[in-house]
């Protein structure tokens, strides 16, 4: 039986790039130490599983052109799927959505605290009467002052992550509009599961939309599968200013995302089939 040679080292990456479909992953400096791996196969042709007991990666950019939502998997693929770092995300959105549904151009502030989008702390500024944010069964909308428009439509009654809207006293006036909660919602997404659809009056907005963000990763495990293999990594800021996160995006164009400095404390990627580290 052939059994690959394993090697532990510490491996120093530059000038890294990697493409896959319509995402794109640069690194100016990447630093893997307490690497183990292996060099070679076994009699069936499977590379074993590759750790690392660190990792720091510096001017990280990924760019997002296109992505395909992903077919739906068994069950037990989905409880791959593990984004801890979301529940500690803390940061703001900046949305500028040109010639709005509610036919201004709008300025949406999303602030992100512990994870959650808090729609009760959403700003929707415009001339005129600013408008309010929120979530209802039927979606997500914005109360606008010529009314009530549904910018996403839910085909399903349990919506990962969100507690909808409540209304106050005979039901008359929206007494809390909702919170959404990032991981849980993530983490069914990327298992496969569909929650709605853009309405159609509103598709349009997306290619009149830009985004900045300034964000910080909370600590804790991102967990996934990729072509097969399941990959861990395990974040910890550790020093100020690592782990912080500036996306940004032109109307209509790639989504860019940017990290100074990624710190983490071990990263794993199993072998094929193999359901990896957790779980």
């Amino acid at each position: 039986m052939a059994v690959p040679a394993s090697l532990q080292s510490t491996i120093e990456l530059r000038d890294l790039r990697i493409a896959l479909g319509g995402v794109t992953l640069e690194a100016a400096r990447a630093v893997l130490s307490g690497v183990k791996l292996a060099i070679g196969s076994d009699d069936a042709g499977t590379s074993p599983p590759a750790s690392a007991a660190a990792a720091h990666v510096e001017n990280l950019r990924l760019e997002l052109r296109s992505f395909a939502a992903p077919a739906a998997p068994a069950t037990a693929a989905r409880a791959a799927w593990q984004f801890d770092t979301l529940a500690g995300l803390d940061g703001e959105l900046l949305i500028h959505i040109d010639d709005a549904v509610w036919q201004l151009d709008a300025d949406v502030t999303l602030p992100i605290r512990q994870g959650v989008i808090d729609f009760n702390r959403v700003t929707v500024e415009h001339a005129g009467p600013d408008s309010s944010m929120g979530l209802s069964p039927m979606g997500l909308y914005v109360d606008a002052p010529n009314g009530r428009h549904y910018l996403y439509l839910f085909d399903t009654t349990h919506v990962p992550g969100a507690r909808f809207e409540r209304r106050g006293l005979l039901g008359a006036l929206v007494a809390d509009r909702g919170v959404l909660a990032l991981q849980p919602l993530a983490e069914a997404i990327a298992g496969g599961a569909t929650i709605g659809e853009a309405a159609s009056h509103a598709q349009g907005l997306l290619a009149r939309t830009r985004i900045e963000g300034r964000l910080r990763l909370g600590d804790g495990v991102l967990r996934g599968a990729l072509d097969g293999r399941t990959f861990e990594l395990t974040l910890s800021a550790g020093t100020p200013g690592h782990n912080r996160v500036e996306l940004d995006s032109a109307a209509g164009g790639a989504l860019v995302l940017r990290m100074a400095a990624l710190s983490a404390t071990s990263l794993h990627w199993g072998a094929p089939g193999e359901p990896g580290p957790g779980q």
